[in-house]
């Protein structure tokens, strides 16, 4: 996998012991984008208190599963901001991903979904059709047949 996986886990019991409210001012949305882009899923927030040496924790998921940092995802969280950053996609990073902010105070998350559509004539991969996209087979017809990572 180029996105690093770990097997779903229960919310952390390491878990800042303030507590926070945190509200999301900005969100990113359901993502259009093909192989080989790159593409930030970022989230704006307000989270009070404002402690510079306490914070609360970042949690990043694909389809619930926590993603790990590696030499094609970056994570950035602070200055009022998450984001997650894809420096080469490719069609196995499609799928759900949520931001979980966790505190004392609980959990605040927002998903959406981010679609890679394949390109066409690499080792029998064929591109997806997506709304508006047009051409080529449909989504089902063409999830198993992606590029294999090496």
């Amino acid at each position: 996998d180029r996105v690093s996986l770990c097997h779903p886990v229960p919310l952390s019991s390491v878990i800042p012991y303030t507590h926070f409210d945190v509200q999301f001012l900005e969100k990113f949305g359901v993502t259009f984008r093909r192989e080989g882009e790159t593409v930030t899923l970022k989230c704006t927030m307000l989270v009070t208190p404002d402690l510079k040496r306490v914070q609360p924790r970042a949690e990043w998921y694909r389809d619930d599963v926590l993603v790990k940092e590696s030499k094609w995802t970056k994570m950035f969280f602070g200055e009022g901001q998450a984001s997650l950053s894809f420096s080469h996609l490719h069609k196995d990073d499609e799928g759900l991903y949520t931001l979980r902010i966790v505190s004392r105070g609980g959990v605040s998350d927002h998903s959406a979904f981010l679609f890679v559509r394949g390109v066409a004539g690499l080792s029998g991969c064929r591109p997806c059709v997506f709304p508006g996209w047009g051409g080529g087979p449909g989504r089902s017809e063409a999830l198993g047949k992606g590029v294999r990572r090496v």
